[in-house]
């Protein structure tokens, strides 16, 4: 990078990651090219002056997304070649990494998707499943060699969560694992954190749908990586989804707190869920600047938007709850409430956001660390939207037959 420095001096691991972060959720579409671009340099600065700091595999997985966006965003060659030199890299040099899996999927998609290098992105996830076969990774680049088998034409370049027209014609929600990636969310007893029970109800959730007639289930994010807030509602709008749900796990500073709670979108006075609206918002709002970002949700939440969204939260808050307490697992209910919730903006159909319990709770926490607790907890959320689908099937379903 030609551009020089800025203020490498505060340029820690923890101010990069902010940057890095924020640019990511606030300017996905680079409309500010010049932070984009002081950003490239400092993080090429920090790989190249701490080639052996243990935070510098992570930096430098950072620093490829980056050149790969600016890559997106000016189609200049050079940008590519320096997101796949990061990513070989760090690939062969710091094979003891735990990002390092990640970075060969990475560096496969970039041979497969953008260099149409269907070779170069064999190779990457046969290594993936090879040297790291217990990695959940290796599922990952196992899909993706399915893929490039199977696939004869130029449907290479897709990616294979993409519905088809014949699964758009039916019943579609679009469920969305918080977090993930650089963004743990809440971290809870044992080091369990948000993003990955969230992602595991997620699949379990999309795996009870396989067999419901008329309905489809696409998820926002397959494995651990990261998705900005906007392009979550994004992704569903795009669908043309009937449904968006998020899916996330509480946390509370008293720590012994517990419960279950539905939220649709909306302005609140109640201190609670404030505070829970600042946590999930926090991808998005990750250098301060709390009262800005309240202040843009205040103008960007409609009518519409709630009215749609309460009786879909009321239903599904009421029919999941039942499920969970006929199968005996003990979680208490805490309601249905408003808040004003960045990842709900800008949504055209009913949308809420999902607290399964709480993470850091030794209750919870130790319930939402169990495969069994998790699974019963998926099948009562799919009792929920199921019945909230057959109660809307007059109005959706029997136009669409």
């Amino acid at each position: 990078m030609s551009l020089p420095r800025v203020g490498l001096c505060e340029n820690t691991y923890d101010s990069l990651r902010a940057r890095y972060l924020k640019l990511r959720n606030v300017d996905p579409s680079v409309n500010n090219p010049s932070s984009w671009l002081a950003l490239a340099a400092d993080l090429e600065h920090f790989v190249r002056e701490h080639s052996g700091d243990k935070m510098t595999p992570s930096l430098m997985y950072d620093a490829s997304i980056v050149s790969e966006i600016l890559y997106t965003k000016t189609q200049e060659p050079r940008y590519l070649k320096e997101a796949i030199t990061y990513l070989d890299t760090l690939s062969k040099k710091y094979t003891e990494s735990e990002v390092a899996p990640e970075a060969l999927v990475r560096l496969g998609d970039l041979h497969l998707y953008l260099e149409k290098n269907t070779e170069g992105a064999t190779g990457a996830y046969q290594q993936v499943v090879e040297t790291y076969a217990d990695s959940e990774m290796s599922t990952v680049a196992k899909q993706r060699l399915q893929e490039i088998h199977k696939s004869a034409s130029n449907q290479e370049n897709q990616k294979t969560t993409r519905l088809d027209k014949a699964d758009n014609e039916n019943f579609l929600i679009v469920l969305d694992p918080g977090h993930g990636g650089e963004d743990h969310g809440a971290k809870g007893v044992g080091g369990l954190y948000e993003k990955d029970v969230t992602l595991a109800v997620a699949l379990l959730l999309e795996k009870y749908f396989r067999d419901e007639p008329g309905v489809s289930v696409r998820l926002t994010r397959r494995a651990d990586s990261f998705v900005p807030l906007q392009s979550r509602s994004q992704m569903a709008n795009q669908e043309e989804a009937d449904l968006f749900v998020s899916l996330h796990v509480n946390a509370s500073e008293k720590k012994n707190s517990s419960g279950y709670e539905v939220y649709y979108l909306d302005n609140t006075r109640d201190v609670s869920s404030k505070r829970l609206a600042d946590r999930e918002n926090a991808s998005m709002n990750y250098e301060g600047g709390g009262s800005d970002l309240m202040f843009m949700l205040s103008d960007l939440i409609t009518t519409a938007q709630v009215n749609e969204s309460i009786p879909f939260a009321r239903h599904f808050y009421d029919t999941s709850l039942h499920s969970m307490k006929s199968k005996s697992l003990g979680v208490r209910g805490r309601g249905v409430k408003k808040a004003p919730l960045y990842v709900l903006v800008g949504t055209t159909m009913p949308s809420i956001l999902v607290e399964m319990l709480f993470v850091d709770s030794t209750l919870d926490g130790k319930k939402l660390a169990s495969e069994e607790f998790r699974q019963k907890l998926a099948e009562s959320l799919f009792d929920g939207l199921k019945s909230y689908v057959l109660k809307s099937e007059p109005e959706v379903l029997r136009a669409q037959r």
